[in-house]
């Protein structure tokens, strides 16, 4: 019941991975090629329970993904996964980072 998030270092291989997905997830795709209006409604929808958010690493840093629901922390709360090894130390920290915020 767990949301994920799914880092990938560019839209080519967010994409990519997309394509795939939709056929297998409840999946979205979060990306610098998204409206501001997507933007906000997908950061919101990236918490829900079940849901699976593809983005950029570009939303790794300056987004607050904020975890409300009772059934997304009574499942354990946001899970991120990165999919790629971060040339900058300070980029790894804010993925990582994203699993402590708000309980």
């Amino acid at each position: 019941g767990r949301p994920v998030l799914l880092f990938f270092e560019s839209i080519s291989q967010v994409k990519e991975f997309d394509n795939f997905a939709r056929s297998v997830l409840n999946c979205i795709t979060l990306t610098e090629e998204n409206d501001s209006s997507a933007v906000k409604t997908r950061v919101i929808q990236a918490t829900e329970p079940q849901k699976v958010t593809v983005t950029t690493k570009a939303f790794s840093r300056g987004v607050e993904f904020v975890v409300g629901g009772r059934i997304t922390k009574e499942a354990g709360g946001l899970h991120i996964i990165q999919t790629y090894v971060s040339d900058h130390g300070a980029e790894e920290v804010q993925i990582m980072s994203r699993t402590a915020r708000k309980g």
